[in-house]
């Protein structure tokens, strides 16, 4: 027997929240859901990682193969552009400038789409766990200077000025 994966009320409301408003971020949408700007800032904990949440997902079609085919297709993204050009080749044979209206090619190039495939080499990269947005930096530092004491009195004079001789 499969255990039912119930979501909370906040959820169905930031769920709803992501498919109503495209291009809104988790963490609004967790926000208008009346989720704390701790829980909003990091999703992992009682969002995104919620089986219920998950689940959701699954039936509508977006799980972990659609989500890398998306990513895949991604690698080799384009985009088609215009171009523009300064000069045409005249009736008589000529090259002469164009007009402000004749610049614009009607004919257009694909080319790589460099933002797409990084963005998904950077999410793939992401999901592989070799990028990590969280580093630790707990932890102590040691800090030695070299010529030990005579250093540190120099310093010490430079930061601590030294108290006045009595008269």
């Amino acid at each position: 027997m499969t255990k039912k994966k119930v979501l909370t009320q906040r959820q169905k409301k930031a769920i709803k929240l992501l498919f109503d408003n495209v291009g809104m971020s988790v963490g609004e949408a967790m926000r208008q859901a009346g989720y704390s700007d701790a829980s909003a800032n990091n999703p992992g904990h009682c969002f995104t990682q919620s089986e219920g949440v998950k689940e959701v997902f699954r039936k509508i079609g977006i799980d972990e193969a659609s989500i890398g085919e998306v990513i895949k297709d991604g690698f080799t993204a384009t985009k088609p552009i215009g171009y523009l050009h300064s000069y045409k080749k005249s009736k008589d044979g000529q090259i002469e400038k164009c007009q402000p209206d004749e610049c614009m090619s009607p004919d257009f190039v694909e080319v790589k789409d460099h933002t797409a495939r990084l963005k998904s080499a950077e999410l793939g990269s992401k999901i592989l766990g070799f990028l990590n947005d969280k580093i630790d930096h707990t932890g102590e530092i040691v800090v030695s200077f070299k010529g030990g004491n005579q250093l540190l009195s120099e310093a010490e004079a430079t930061i601590i000025p030294p108290e006045p001789k009595p008269s």
